[in-house]
């Protein structure tokens, strides 16, 4: 009898032991384990959802920096024809007040209606072309301009036909002088308006820069 209490409480005794060795050793290095591989996994997870969110962000920068340089080739190229069709128009509105007020229409003057005539659909077409890409204020500027040309198209070409008969008169010679001189008002006004906004530009980027000396400092 005594023998076998013995064995009981021995084999209690090495139940007990075992327990606590489990409970002491080889449960937390399990649970220690269990808690890394899903901390693992959580941050591959992470990394994972990171890298798509960086090539997304990667994405819409470029896209942006497409966007910026399509905008600014458009600007460029409207700012170009533009000037080259001011540049143009500028002599020929001397050209026709003049021609007026000397009461002459020779070959040479004829030539310079038909240009100025034909400027006013090239300017036209420009403004049309680049609008959805130009500064506002900027296009509504040139697009006044515009509209001064062609209301003024029937009125220079009344005093052709005048010069052509010699009707003309010191009314039409004035009137051709204050036509030119508002016509190149509105010029100067539409170029005041690039100059504006391009310097507006220069201040956004010189800004920039100095943002990004700040940053290293």
């Amino acid at each position: 009898m005594d023998d076998l209490l013995k064995d009981v409480l021995l084999a209690v005794a090495l139940i007990a032991a075992a327990v606590a060795w489990l409970t002491k050793i080889v449960l937390p290095k399990a649970v220690d384990s269990a808690i890394g591989h899903a901390f693992d996994r959580k941050l591959e997870e992470y990394k994972l959802e990171l890298d798509s969110a960086f090539e997304l962000y990667k994405d819409d920068l470029s896209r942006a920096s497409v966007a910026r340089a399509l905008i600014l080739d458009c600007e460029v190229r409207y700012f170009d024809e533009v000037d080259k069709i001011l540049a143009e128009l500028i002599p020929l509105m001397h050209d026709m007040a003049d021609s007026v007020s000397a009461h002459r229409f020779a070959k040479r003057d004829k030539k310079v209606l038909l240009r100025y005539l034909e400027l006013i659909p090239e300017l036209k077409n420009v403004l049309l072309v680049y609008e959805p890409y130009i500064d506002r204020c900027v296009w509504l500027s040139m697009r006044d301009l515009v509209v001064r040309l062609q209301d003024d198209m029937a009125g220079w070409s009344d005093a052709c036909k005048k010069l052509s008969s010699r009707t003309i008169d010191e009314e039409d010679v004035e009137w051709s002088q204050k036509t030119r001189d508002e016509v190149l008002r509105r010029i100067a006004e539409a170029r005041v308006r690039q100059i504006e906004y391009l310097s507006k530009i220069a201040s956004q980027w010189n800004a920039q820069r100095l943002s990004l000396f700040d940053d290293d400092c």
